[in-house]
């Protein structure tokens, strides 16, 4: 309990720092949501009811020339990929949000790297577990690797799944060739079973393999 205590106290310090004050009146200018603005009052007016005050916080929308700053709405299954994304930078205020398209890519180019049916399934599993006891880690202090591995859970799902895809298309499990499926390649027949002595050449206008006679 001390540590969210001290943890809170910070935080409320580090808010009051940044007013300004004049008497026992504070000014604060912030950015809000147009959203989540009605939430924002009600929020305030809750707080100064709980601390015992008799007056009601005032808030006024005012107009500015400044760029409001980026904001992007994310959720359990959206933060690791938004978190990739603006690692590498954030998009501008109305600019496109890459994040969208890293939910589909990000796992996919994985799973073009890294396809393997085994080590698919190995990841598929694991992160299937943290979804599924998600509900006793949420909330609660973790050892800071853990919990980087835990807020990537869907993202980890996501890769294990492209990986089993593309070893299925690779023909791949932990490393070893299988044959789930055919080849497509069909090249002509060579002596001593039939056809004409030379090298078989796999490029050929009609996308046909050819034979390069032998000289």
């Amino acid at each position: 309990q001390w540590f969210i205590t001290v943890v809170s106290e910070k935080g409320v310090y580090s808010i009051m720092n940044m007013l300004d004050t004049s008497g026992s009146i504070a000014k604060a200018q912030v950015w809000v949501p147009d959203a989540d603005f009605d939430e924002f009052v009600a929020a305030l007016e809750h707080g100064c009811t709980a601390a015992g005050e008799s007056i009601a916080p005032i808030v006024t929308k005012s107009m500015t020339q400044e760029r409001p700053p980026t904001f992007f709405r994310t959720n359990k299954y959206t933060s690791i990929f938004q978190g990739i994304v603006d690692s590498y930078g954030m998009a501008r205020y109305k600019e496109i949000n890459p994040g969208v398209f890293t939910i589909v890519t990000f796992p996919y180019l994985f799973g073009i790297m890294y396809g393997d049916i085994g080590h698919g399934v190995l990841l598929s599993f694991f992160a299937g577990a943290l979804i599924l006891l998600e509900h006793k880690f949420m909330g609660k202090r973790l050892n800071e690797m853990f919990q980087m591995i835990f807020e990537g859970r869907y993202l980890i799902f996501g890769m294990g799944l492209m990986a089993i895809y593309m070893g299925m298309l690779y023909n791949d499990f932990f490393g070893i060739s299988v044959q789930l499926f055919e080849t497509q390649y069909k090249f002509p027949a060579l002596p001593p079973n039939g056809g004409p002595s030379g090298t078989v050449q796999p490029i050929y206008p009609n996308a046909r393999p050819s034979i390069k006679p032998d000289k």
